[in-house]
């Protein structure tokens, strides 16, 4: 690699990191927030690659970080007669924890539960006591910007992924 005179570079991705201290009480789509479990490894690291392709994010990549997510007891679904939504709660520290790859397969979208999942993580994380949940969201995607205004999250900061590559 040479020197950054030598790279081209491109704004990859823009996001928006939300933070919450306090939910704002809606009413929630039905289904209720589950642990994932080994039996749902399979399951959450196909929405974690259809997530991945959707957005052209790389997020859990592996069954191995999965199957450590799943047992740490941070990978969470929304269960109506079936799992409807996943999403993880990560990079956590006593002040604040992350939620991330949020995601609903398109069969189940439009039904709320993306909004009253990450409101029923949201208020698991801030009842043990830490102080705020954040996330990152796409700048450009006004349905998740709009949902976790919502319940109660509010913009924080920008955040800007750039891609360098070795100038032609």
């Amino acid at each position: 690699m040479g020197s950054l005179e030598q790279m081209q570079s491109r704004n990859q991705y823009e996001f928006v990191i939300y933070q919450c201290t306090t939910l704002t009480q809606l009413k929630w789509a039905e289904g209720t927030l589950e642990q994932a479990t080994t039996e749902y490894i399979e399951l959450v690291q196909e929405w974690c690659e259809s997530f991945r392709i959707e957005t052209q994010i790389a997020i859990l990549q592996n069954v191995d970080q999965i199957t450590r997510q799943v047992e740490q007891g941070i990978v969470y679904l929304r269960v109506t007669d079936c799992p409807v939504n996943t999403e993880v709660s990560s990079r956590g520290t006593e002040n604040i924890v992350a939620i991330s790859a949020v995601y609903t397969p398109p069969e189940y979208r439009n039904n709320g539960y993306a909004t009253a999942q990450t409101a029923a993580v949201t208020q698991k994380i801030l009842n043990s006591g830490t102080k705020r949940a954040v996330l990152y969201t796409d700048l450009d995607n006004p349905t998740s910007n709009s949902i976790y205004q919502q319940i109660g999250y509010k913009p924080f900061s920008d955040s800007t992924v750039w891609l360098f590559s070795p100038a032609l």
